[in-house]
């Protein structure tokens, strides 16, 4: 019987697409939290927390302040450099923070996060919290990772070259009415308004994108497949928990529009669990396990070494051939963790390329899932769980010097 494909039948086929705070996304919550208590799981509830939804992107308006800026510079080049410069740092304010003024003007919806504890059978003397995120994504033109895009890549660097001109005229532009250079005045003018329409020409693709609908896809590997290694886990743990490691299921909502839920849990449980370990199961349907020892959304944070030594002495111990994975694009609810400074990694399969499986595409469906992956990675996540446990038991630390280092497709 494969438990692991019973649930991704259910998640991506009978309920569908699960973007953040529609129908879809309740059902699916409902549906995990029924399996849940089924376990006989401890404190099992939904927390709800304030969304945004699918449609709003939060970094759009930053997006507009800044092409606008760019172009107001020529008639106010303070305006313009004030508007230049509150730009990035608004970015920069709700990607880490997950606040700011657009996040709150936007946040019109509700999702939730659904867990539920397994204690510990003797004596609680560590924790873990195992994250796998429910909601899918809306299908838009601009989000499948795998596809080559150079040109799209080459317009992105000449658009940022175009910020910074108009940047940098301003700047200029605010010096040079300062001190009554009229003609280097003008001349900055000229720059900026130039480097304003530019960036606007270059935009128009990814703002037309953006106001797109998208098509509903299943999300079956993105992440169904997570979910159902995270329900599986949690029926065969609950019938022998371990002796001495608590583990808390969680389900998160609202993660594609910007982990939402794993910051809403981290910041609800950040005291209590400072010291827990944090695994992110996400995009587990094909390919070969991996486990990333850095991530880069919401900002650039390398996993402990404590944490890539678990991952890798539990490979070794099941031959599981689990690989390191430096995650450069994107993010996941282990990054929402890492940026609190918490102990966190991602499992995820990759191609042997190492690129990512059919995600975020209309192709991301069942029939690409290989039913023998999830089960892989439930009997994977279960070695990891019994080194947690065997280290605590007999307060064994471990050190190893070159495991970032070996070869990601070569033999342990």
């Amino acid at each position: 019987m494969n438990r692991e494909m019973e649930h991704i039948n259910v998640l991506a086929g009978e309920i569908g697409f699960r973007v953040a705070t529609t129908e879809g996304e309740r059902q699916a919550a409902q549906y995990i939290e029924q399996e849940l208590r089924a376990y006989n799981l401890q404190e099992i509830r939904q927390e709800p927390f304030p969304c945004t939804t699918e449609g709003i992107n939060t970094l759009s308006p930053y997006l507009f302040t800044a092409i606008g800026a760019s172009i107001l510079a020529p008639l106010s080049p303070l305006l313009g450099l004030l508007g230049l410069l509150a730009a990035p740092a608004g970015v920069l304010g709700e990607m880490r923070l997950n606040k700011g003024p657009v996040t709150w003007l936007a946040r019109r919806g509700t999702s939730n996060n659904v867990l539920g504890v397994l204690p510990a059978r003797v004596e609680r003397k560590a924790c873990v919290v195992l994250l796998a995120h429910y909601d899918s994504v809306r299908v838009r033109g601009t989000t499948k990772p795998n596809a080559e895009r150079p040109v799209r890549k080459f317009l992105a660097r000449i658009r940022n070259l175009f910020y910074a001109t108009a940047l940098g005229s301003s700047a200029v532009g605010v010096f040079a009415r300062r001190t009554k250079r009229k003609p280097l005045t003008r001349m900055t003018q000229y720059i900026s308004g130039a480097a304003g329409i530019a960036s606007l020409f270059l935009t128009a693709p990814l703002l037309l994108d953006l106001s797109v609908r998208g098509v509903d896809g299943e999300g079956a590997n993105d992440n169904a497949s997570g979910v159902a290694v995270l329900l599986s886990l949690a029926e065969q743990m609950a019938q022998l928990p371990l002796d001495s490691t608590e583990v808390w299921f969680v389900a998160t909502g609202g993660e594609e529009i910007g982990l939402v839920g794993a910051r809403a849990f981290a910041e609800r449980y950040g005291k209590a669990l400072k010291d827990a370990y944090f695994f992110a199961i996400d995009t587990v349907g094909a390919g070969r396990i991996h486990y990333t020892i850095q991530e880069s959304f919401p900002q650039r944070a390398d996993v402990p070494h404590e944490v890539v030594d678990i991952l890798v002495t539990a490979s070794e111990k099941g031959q599981y051939g689990a690989m390191p994975h430096m995650l450069r694009e994107g993010g996941t609810d282990a990054g929402a963790m890492l940026a609190k400074r918490f102990k966190a990694a991602s499992i995820e399969c990759l191609l042997q390329d190492g690129k990512m499986p059919e995600i975020n595409w209309p192709t991301d469906t069942r029939h690409y899932v290989e039913p023998q992956t999830p089960q892989k990675v439930t009997a994977f996540m279960q070695e990891v769980l019994q080194e947690i446990d065997r280290r605590v038991c007999y307060n064994k630390k471990h050190t190893r010097s070159t495991i970032v280092e070996r070869n990601p497709y070569g033999k342990h």
